[in-house]
């Protein structure tokens, strides 16, 4: 348990790296719009964007199971 607890955390803490500021604004950025079916190369070429709804609401629950697993 405490091993996928560590892997939890260096997930939480490379998204956290991930996030960018705009004055208070924060940005979730590379966040895939939407998926549809395809293969690899498919989704690896999706179009991203920037607070886009599907990223955000991740990072919301990540946050939250973060906080309660983690206590961070």
């Amino acid at each position: 348990m405490m091993e996928n607890l560590e892997q939890a955390r260096k997930g939480y803490d490379a998204v956290l790296r991930s996030l960018s500021w705009d004055g208070d604004d924060l940005l979730v950025g590379n966040v895939c719009i939407g998926t549809g079916v395809g293969d690899y190369r498919h989704y690896c070429e999706r179009p991203v964007s920037v607070n886009d709804l599907h990223g955000v609401g991740a990072f919301l629950l990540m946050c939250a199971e973060a906080q309660k697993a983690l206590g961070v």
